[in-house]
C-alpha cells in the first residue's frame, strides 16, 4: 500500500507536548490524507532536547507529558498550568496529589524491569525519591498510549525512531556496562556534512559480548520500541553493519577507524521475532557494499532523500532510480528545508532540477514542485518535512549536523490551514497514496 506522511516531532507542535494540539495534529493530518506521522527520538534524554543522546532506550522523555491533561485529570490546578514552567515543578506537584489505582499497579507490574533501573539511576542523579519517577513514566505512557490509540482510530500511523547509542550518563551504561567500549566513543568519519566528521561522544557497542548474550539487548529495546509505535526507523543502520570507533579524549572524528559488526547473525536473530514490515533502517550516508548487501538480502525498508539526488550527475537519489520498499524524504531533521536548500544549491544542481522538471523554479515554488516529485515516485512511503509544506526557509532547519548548538528548537506557532490539508489531500489522491 503507498501512503504518504508528514515529519514533525512532538516538541516542533505548538505546546511542544502530547496534549491538545497533538490530537489537532492528527485530525489535521486525517483530513490531509496522511497515514503517517513520523517523529523523532521520545526517549528520556541527557539534557534538554538532545533526543540522540537518551539516558533511556525505555523511559519517555517527561518533557512530552501535557500539563493540561493532568489538570483535565485533577492532579493540577489551572494557575498552576498557566503561571509554573518549570515542568519538574509541575510533576512534583501532580505527584504531591497522586494516588495510585489499579492502572499504575498494571503498569509497574508490566514494566517493573526497566522501571527500577530507571528509577534507580535517576533518584541518584536527582536525589529524589524512586516513587516521583514511577509516576513520570506512568503518566507518559499513559498519555502516549491514549495518543496512539486515537492517531490509529483516525487511521494515522505512528513512526517513531530509534537512536543507535545511549548517552554515555545513562541507565544503559550503568546496569550494563559490560555491553559497551568505554574508552572509545562513537562517530561517523569526515563527509559532506562536516569535514572533520561528527564526534557524537556515546559509547560504542561491544558486539563479541552482545552476540554471546543472543544479542538480547538489542531485541529488547527494539521490541519495547515497537510497543510504543506502529514503525520504528532504526537510526544508523550504517553501525549495524560496521561503526566508526574513535579514541576516548580526541576532539574531532578524524582520527576512528571502521570496526566490523557480526550483521548476519544480528539481522537473523532480530527478524525472527520482529516483522519486517515494522522497521525501517536509516541507510544514508557514506556506505558500503555490505550495507546494501544486508538491506536488499533482508528486505528491509530503506530511505531516501530528494536533495541529495541533484549533487551528481544520474544520482541514486532521483526518482526513477529509486526501489518501490523505500521511504522517500523531501528531507530529513538534518537537512535545511527546500526553499533554504534551494538558494544554496550550487548552481550546477539547480540547473539539473531545473531540466528534471522541466520548468524553471523559484525559491517560493520549489518546495511543492518537489513534494511532487516524491509523492509521484514508486517508493512505498512518501514523507515530506512539515516546513517544506509550509514552505519555509533556513531558519526552520531542525538540525544541523556538526553544530553543537541552537538545534532541535523549531516549532509551529500555529496548527496548519484547512487550505493546506486540502492541497496535501489533492496530491495525495492524484499519486495513489490516499488511505
Amino acid at each position: 500500500m503507498r501512503r504518504a506522511g508528514i515529519l514533525l516531532h512532538v516538541s516542533s507542535l505548538p505546546s511542544s507536548d502530547l496534549g491538545p494540539s497533538a490530537y489537532a495534529f492528527v485530525d489535521f493530518l486525517q483530513q490531509a490524507g496522511q497515514s503517517l506521522w513520523q517523529v523523532l527520538p521520545i526517549n528520556a534524554c541527557r539534557k534538554g532536547y538532545l533526543f540522540y543522546e537518551p539516558i533511556s532506550f525505555f523511559a519517555g522523555n517527561y518533557l512530552f507529558i501535557s500539563p493540561i491533561l493532568l489538570m483535565q485529570e485533577g492532579l493540577l490546578k489551572d494557575h498552576e498550568v498557566k503561571t509554573i514552567k518549570d515542568k519538574k515543578v509541575l510533576l512534583d506537584l501532580a505527584f504531591s496529589r497522586f494516588k495510585p489505582g489499579c492502572d499504575f499497579e498494571s503498569f509497574y507490574e508490566e514494566n517493573r524491569g526497566w522501571l527500577e533501573d530507571y528509577a534507580t539511576y535517576m533518584s541518584r542523579r536527582e536525589k529524589t525519591i524512586k516513587e516521583r519517577f514511577y509516576f513520570e513514566q506512568f503518566v507518559f505512557y499513559k498519555q502516549w498510549k491514549t495518543l496512539k490509540e486515537y492517531a490509529n482510530s483516525k487511521g494515522v500511523l505512528i513512526v517513531g525512531d530509534l537512536p543507535m547509542y545511549p548517552a554515555m550518563e545513562s541507565v544503559e551504561v550503568y546496569t550494563k556496562r559490560h555491553l559497551f567500549k568505554l574508552d572509545v566513543v562513537s562517530g561517523v568519519p569526515p563527509d559532506s556534512f562536516s569535514p572533520t566528521g561528527q564526534l557524537w561522544g556515546t559509547p560504542v557497542y561491544n558486539w563479541e559480548k552482545l552476540a554471546k548474550e543472543g544479542f538480547k539487548y538489542h531485541v529488547e529495546r527494539i521490541k519495547h520500541q515497537l510497543k510504543l509505535f506502529d514503525v520504528v526507523r532504526l537510526d544508523h543502520f550504517r553501525g549495524y553493519c560496521a561503526y566508526w570507533e574513535v579514541p576516548r579524549g580526541e576532539k574531532t572524528a578524524v582520527k576512528g577507524r571502521w570496526v566490523e559488526v557480526p550483521t548476519k547473525e544480528f539481522l537473523e536473530t532480530l527478524l525472527k521475532v520482529i516483522p519486517r514490515e515494522r522497521l525501517w533502517v536509516e541507510d544514508l550516508g557514506y556506505l558500503d557494499e555490505k550495507v546494501h548487501y544486508y538491506r536488499e538480502h533482508y528486505q528491509l525498508t530503506g530511505m531516501a532523500v530528494l536533495e541529495f539526488a541533484f549533487d551528481e550527475k544520474d544520482s541514486p537519489y532521483l526518482p526513477h532510480n529509486l526501489k518501490e520498499n523505500c521511504v522517500y524524504y523531501t528531507g530529513t531533521h538534518d537537512n535545511p528545508p527546500l526553499k533554504g536548500w534551494f538558494k544554496a544549491l550550487e548552481p550546477t544542481g539547480r540547473q539539473r532540477l531545473i531540466k528534471y522538471l522541466g520548468k524553471k523554479v523559484s525559491q517560493e515554488s520549489v518546495a511543492w514542485e518537489c513534494i511532487r516529485l516524491v509523492y509521484m515516485s514508486v517508493c512505498r512511503y512518501a514523507i515530506v518535512q512539515m516546513q517544506d509544506l509550509l514552505n519555509l526557509g533556513i531558519k526552520a532547519r531542525m538540525n544541523t549536523p556538526g553544530k553543537p548548538k541552537g538545534n532541535w528548537r523549531w516549532k509551529l506557532k500555529d496548527l496548519p490551514s484547512q487550505e493546506l490539508a486540502q492541497r496535501l489531500k489533492d496530491f495525495t489522491i492524484v499519486y495513489g497514496r490516499y488511505p
